[in-house]
């Protein structure tokens, strides 16, 4: 229940910004008590966070999904494209990932009486897994000019403090920390 009013708060919530987001934007703009300089640097470093966690879990999604689509086909589960596909989408979804295919392509290989496959797939779906530790943080680094170690902590510190949200709401408020150290090293400086 938790996952679906989630999702429906993240749905409605992303309807309204879509909707007045500049307008939210401009306001938020107006109120801060920074430099015009600073706040633009700051709307722009989130806008490059956000677009940077889209384009990570994009980039994973489809890593986990080529991977999947691969060891799928080498060991003979049919349906491949099909499976990689649902990968792709389960990818989006941290708790999960892209367990579900995997586990039960190896089931499906234990089954089937080839446990030699089995076991193949089930070490491929522990490093497909893990390679969303490699690629996110690469990917989404890549877009901000985060480090990906930092960006690897706010991912998982996101995702811990806020859920599923926090996937991106961890960079974002990484992002934020950031603008606020340069703008007091530059403050200190002057």
């Amino acid at each position: 229940p938790q996952l679906v009013i989630g999702a429906f708060l993240f749905v409605v919530g992303l309807y309204f910004f879509l909707r007045d987001g500049k307008a939210l934007v401009r306001r938020l703009a107006a109120l801060l008590p920074f430099s015009t300089p600073d706040v633009d640097a700051l709307f722009a470093s989130v806008h490059a966070t956000v677009k940077g966690a889209v384009f990570g879990a994009a980039v994973t999604g489809a890593v986990q999904a080529g991977l999947c689509i691969l060891m799928l086909f080498i060991l003979g589960v049919p349906g491949p494209f099909v499976w990689g596909t649902f990968a792709f989408v389960l990818s989006f979804i941290p708790l999960f990932g892209t367990a579900p295919v995997t586990a039960g392509a190896t089931l499906y290989l234990f089954a089937a009486g080839r446990p030699v496959s089995g076991i193949v797939m089930g070490v491929a779906g522990v490093l497909i897994g893990l390679s969303d530790n490699v690629v996110r943080p690469w990917a989404q680094g890549s877009k901000d000019n985060m480090h990906p170690l930092v960006a690897l902590l706010a991912i998982f510190g996101g995702l811990e403090l806020f859920g599923f949200v926090g996937v991106f709401v961890g960079p974002v408020v990484a992002a934020c920390a950031l603008w606020g150290l340069d703008v007091y090293g530059r403050s200190k400086q002057a």
